[in-house]
């Protein structure tokens, strides 16, 4: 476990830590300026920014590890889920919008922790890390409801999209991914009968 914790994984757990601080920050009022959640953005920049330089770090050093793999799209989702819900909770985004990533979500990080746990990774490809900036984008947009609404609840439903779109890639790159594995058991117990 030592040894997957290096610079690049450290910041995505600071990017966890993160998440309780935002949602204190936005659901709470008086650390607003002028009505204005301020301290919240910032909190919410600084976890997206903390998100493009662990993956920076960790391609740059060649240092990805198993842990990194799980970890960081795990940090991804939560903020997501907790941001989402934050701006549910303020009536940013309806009820509906937020339910479904929240099954979404959820159902991808179970999946993630079995594979994880039986030593399966599915990487991250470029279309799963361009939906993670364009929710990320989508997002941050909510911050400015009341003055572009509701072109920040279009975004968020062209961003769930997008979701969908990378979570059956993922499925159809397990289902590839464990054919594989299976005919290779199956070959290897041929050789040895």
């Amino acid at each position: 476990m030592r040894k997957n914790l290096n610079v690049a994984n450290l910041i995505t757990i600071f990017r966890i830590i993160l998440i309780p601080i935002f949602m204190v920050l936005y659901l709470n009022k008086s650390f607003y300026y002028n009505g204005f959640p301020l301290w919240a953005i910032l909190i919410y920049l600084l976890a997206f920014f903390s998100d493009i330089l662990d993956g920076y770090i960790a391609r740059s050093t060649n240092n990805i590890t198993a842990l990194g793999k799980v970890l960081d799209p795990l940090a991804d989702k939560l903020l997501r889920l907790c941001v989402l819900c934050a701006f549910m909770i303020n009536n940013v985004l309806p009820l509906y919008l937020f339910i479904i990533l929240l099954v979404l979500d959820f159902g991808s990080i179970i999946t993630g922790s079995i594979l994880y746990f039986k030593r399966i990774v599915i990487q991250a490809n470029i279309v799963g890390k361009l939906t993670t900036v364009f929710m990320s984008l989508a997002l941050f947009s909510c911050f400015l409801h009341n003055i572009i609404a509701p072109v920040d609840l279009i975004l968020v439903i062209i961003a769930l999209v997008l979701v969908l779109i990378t979570i059956i890639q993922y499925v159809v790159k397990f289902f590839k991914l464990y054919n594989n594995v299976s005919k290779t058991i199956n070959n290897e117990n041929n050789q040895i009968s």
